[in-house]
């Protein structure tokens, strides 16, 4: 798994737990390959869209040479799924159904 930074999120997420959030997702910011495990996510409001979107950009932001790959999102069958479906965020982000087609080898 070299350069390769997995953020594993579960259960819920939503605006009580976004400080949370944001601390799992803070390693990626740097990794040359970030990927965002939703797959055991309940339930996810816009404030973890939100948070997407930050990390996209702060990850774009220290990479001024292009050096870092695209987020990966992996989402299954997940709740999560259908959220980044009505939200348009699968125009976004490359999404996944698991770890091994986001380009993890186990």
């Amino acid at each position: 798994m070299d350069g390769i930074v997995i953020a594993r999120l579960d259960g819920e997420i939503d605006v009580n737990s976004k400080a949370e959030l944001r601390a799992k997702l803070e390693p990626l910011i740097s990794a040359k390959i970030a990927i965002v495990d939703l797959r055991e996510v309940t339930y996810m409001d816009s404030s973890a869209l939100t948070e997407l979107l930050l990390l996209r950009r702060k990850r774009d932001g220290s990479d001024p040479d292009g050096n870092l790959q695209a987020m990966r999102l992996v989402v299954g069958n997940s709740p999560a799924r259908r959220v980044l479906e009505l939200s348009g965020f699968d125009k976004v982000f490359p999404i996944y159904e698991t770890l091994e087609e986001a380009g993890v080898h186990t």
